[in-house]
């Protein structure tokens, strides 16, 4: 028979010398990833709150910037209307400036076309009496009074005809005169301006409107 190999004898207390040191090790590997777990959810909590207070502070910024932005849009839009509405206060005063200056020059205009009108008329009808009534034919008829004298109806009739020359000579400057009646009246650029767009472009040639669609002719009522 063969020699059987020695055994070694089996201790129970083994098993229980190893136990612990896994148990340990297990339980510190466990609470190490435990910590490291918090300490990743506590990076992660801290980076989400940031992003969250960084989208509200945006929010905010944003709503603050429109709302500026509104306010200004309206203190602009408030602006603009004053200013319109100063434009239009001044156009109306300038255009009310404007009628009462284009009154006045009308009525001036015609208190002196009224002079001058009676003064071309009686200049006309004193060259006309002459040329109609002071011919050779007036002459010979007169020559039947007995009371005609040949020389002092030609000293009369020289006497008219220096007359009839100083009216005839009067005639183109009063004509001159009486078409500057009918002269554009001036007015400042504001009343200008402020009565384009109410301007009659469909005056009369002879009798030409002025700015504001006033006819001169009908203005001052004339008989001519």
């Amino acid at each position: 028979m063969g020699v059987e190999p020695a055994r070694l004898p089996f201790r129970t207390t083994s098993l229980p010398t190893f136990l612990p040191v896994l148990l340990l090790q297990r339980h510190w590997m466990k609470r190490r990833g435990e910590k490291w777990s918090r300490k990743g959810m506590r990076v992660f909590n801290s980076t989400l709150d940031g992003s969250f207070r960084e989208a509200r502070l945006s929010h905010f910024k944003a709503k603050e910037i429109e709302r500026k932005f509104i306010c200004f849009q309206n203190e602009v839009a408030e602006r603009e209307r004053r200013q319109a509405e100063s434009h239009s206060r001044a156009l109306i005063r300038a255009e009310r400036k404007g009628r009462r200056t284009i009154s006045a020059e009308l009525a001036r205009r015609a208190t002196l076309f009224d002079a001058e009108f009676r003064s071309f008329k009686d200049a006309q009808d004193y060259v006309g009496g002459f040329h109609e009534c002071r011919g050779s034919v007036g002459t010979l008829w007169k020559s039947q009074n007995a009371d005609f004298s040949f020389l002092s109806e030609v000293a009369e009739m020289s006497g008219l005809m220096d007359g009839c020359a100083q009216a005839d000579s009067m005639v183109p400057p009063i004509e001159g005169r009486i078409r500057e009646f009918w002269e554009p009246i001036e007015v400042s650029e504001d009343t200008t301006e402020a009565g384009a767009d109410a301007a009659d472009e469909g005056g009369e040639i002879d009798q030409p409107a002025d700015s504001f669609g006033v006819s001169m002719s009908g203005y001052l009522g004339l008989n001519l």
